[in-house]
């Protein structure tokens, strides 16, 4: 919690999370303190390290959206269409077709083997 004239720590997170790909000078995926500082001046190592979740020494975008309580997207198909019903029923209706196309190639398979009997 933010003592009196402290900025909040999600208010902390969310203004590096903001500006974390320009912050990101090296390019390594994560910051460390001068980085950080570079999007809030005004970051205290206190606040780095509280943010800094695995105590690495660097804050990366899932520590900062792990604080803000954001969602965190491991990758799978199924987690991105979360929020977009039709992108869900395309996704099953092409697992159907997909289905539906090998069944069919397996009959055609199966009739053609007993044929050369």
């Amino acid at each position: 919690e933010a003592t009196e004239g402290e900025v909040p720590l999600t208010q902390v997170a969310q203004a590096i999370l903001d500006q974390f790909t320009a912050a990101d000078t090296n390019e390594d995926g994560k910051l460390d303190l001068v980085e950080a500082q570079v999007t809030d001046a005004t970051l205290t190592q206190a606040q780095f390290e509280a943010l800094d979740l695995d105590s690495d020494g660097f804050l990366t975008e899932d520590e900062l959206n792990t604080t803000l309580g954001n969602e965190i997207d491991a990758g799978g198909c199924c987690r991105k269409n979360k929020n977009d019903p039709a992108g869900t029923v395309k996704k099953l209706l092409g697992d159907w077709l997909l289905i539906g196309l090998s069944m069919f190639v397996l009959l055609a398979m199966s009739s053609m083997v007993k044929k050369r009997r």
